[in-house]
């Protein structure tokens, strides 16, 4: 993952939730590793994608960018940066 170094300013769930996510973990494996329901798997990766996509906006120095990535991801669901793929709403 090519933004580990920013997962660290992340909340720990949120970066599992990442990791686990890139290493194309189901959303019943992420919901079980993190004592979640597997329901909310979908809302906790837009939230961290969008954490994520802020800290990377902000370390570029982009202040707007920044509040744009946060508005982006949490409005459309993109995946974070470096991700190669993305699984859809429900890991499948």
């Amino acid at each position: 993952m090519d933004c580990e170094w920013a997962l660290v300013e992340l909340s720990t769930a949120h970066a599992v939730a990442l990791r686990m996510r890139h290493a194309d973990a189901r959303d019943e494996e992420i919901a079980t590793a993190l004592g979640i329901p597997p329901d909310g798997v979908a809302v906790l990766l837009e939230l961290a994608q969008a954490k994520l996509a802020a800290v990377l906006a902000e370390e570029s120095g982009d202040a707007r960018a920044s509040a744009a990535a946060l508005v982006r991801a949490s409005a459309d669901g993109q995946p974070y940066p470096g991700a190669p793929h993305s699984r859809g709403p429900h890991g499948g």
